[in-house]
């Protein structure tokens, strides 16, 4: 990225910035559509292929259903989770199938400081032919929208808000050492993250960006 791209940026969110002025607003607080949750699961969350692929795939639907869908522009903030398989049947046949119930515990937090946000436990059944598919099976049908899961994720952003309430000022001095070095790039990048939902930091961070732009 270059400095014309961020004029374009400043310019463009200046523009924006005035439909959002209100956003220390309980109503504008609901917007929370700059905000972004990366999916991660950890290596050693030892599971089938088929089974991590799904449950990815569930996490990057909580996170986009809520209007955070992951960007690698910002990786900060994940979404994550891990799975207890808590009972475990045979039924029999024919066909013999497999029958499990799965604690699935969803979590937001900070993935850089290692810090939890929120957290959230759904049971799930699952049913197959063999004791993957019956896992296949039970992660399917995690429902992005049950109020469980809406409750983390909401915790979540609330936790991801105040983040940057709270550390505004650092990021801002930050940005000014890297541009003080004539590292303008990263100066920018280091604060065009900031989600418009943080109001008055959103707003320090715009005008930092102006005032860097001019060096």
């Amino acid at each position: 990225m270059n400095r014309y791209f961020y004029l374009l940026f400043f310019v463009y969110f200046n523009l924006t910035a005035f439909t959002s002025v209100f956003a220390d607003s309980p109503a504008a607080a609901d917007d929370f559509g700059r905000i972004i949750l990366n999916t991660y699961l950890p290596p050693q969350l030892t599971m089938p292929a088929d089974a991590r692929a799904l449950l990815e795939t569930k996490l990057d639907q909580i996170a986009t259903a809520y209007g955070m869908g992951g960007s690698v522009v910002n990786p900060r903030f994940i979404i994550t989770a891990k799975l207890n398989v808590i009972k475990k049947d045979v039924v029999p046949g024919p066909p013999q199938m497999i029958s499990q119930v799965v604690e699935l515990t969803v979590f937001t937090g900070d993935g850089l400081d290692n810090v939890l946000f929120s957290s959230g436990v759904v049971s799930l059944k699952g049913a197959g032919v063999n004791e993957n598919k019956s896992l296949v099976d039970a992660i399917r049908k995690l429902n992005p929208q049950a109020k469980v899961v809406q409750d983390c994720v909401n915790q979540g952003k609330e936790k991801i808000v105040a983040y940057y309430s709270a550390n505004c000022d650092f990021l801002l001095r930050e940005a000014m050492m890297l541009s003080a070095k004539g590292e303008y790039d990263a100066a920018m990048a280091k604060i065009s993250v900031v989600p418009q939902v943080s109001g008055e930091c959103y707003r320090h961070c715009l005008d930092t960006q102006l005032f860097i732009f001019q060096q």
